[in-house]
């Protein structure tokens, strides 16, 4: 009876040990993401071009995306999940299974973040 419990202790424990490594290994949500962010400029291929565009994080992991009165395209909006990993921020879109990356940049306490594509494209924008 004694050596049962002892087997039966040791598998307990070995069950507790492998369970304890079963944690959430998603990359954590970067708070400073969370809020509404609205465009301030956007380069492209070294000209500054203007248009109202929209960038909402929600807590969730989900964003929103909205440009209005585009120069180039009718109004968009697009809708999806974004996470950070390794210092890239992934946009993965509802529709299509498109996605974007971007380094980002966060400056002044945090309220202006710019985010630039792997082509040197770079959108800066101002949290509301």
């Amino acid at each position: 009876m004694k050596k049962q419990l002892i087997v039966v202790g040791i598998i307990i424990l070995l069950i507790a040990v492998g369970l304890s490594g079963c944690t959430d290994n998603a990359s954590k949500l970067d708070e400073r993401f969370v809020g509404t962010w609205i465009t301030e400029q956007i380069g492209i291929s070294g000209h500054i071009i203007s248009h109202s565009e929209k960038l909402i994080f929600y807590n969730s992991g989900e964003f929103a995306y909205y440009i209005d009165n585009s120069t180039f395209m009718d109004n968009i909006t697009d809708y999806g999940y974004y996470d950070i990993r390794e210092g890239i921020l992934y946009l993965s879109y509802y529709e299509g299974g498109i996605y974007d990356s971007f380094v980002f940049d966060f400056t002044n306490n945090n309220t202006t973040l710019m985010l630039t594509y792997s082509d040197n494209t770079s959108q800066i924008y101002t949290k509301q």
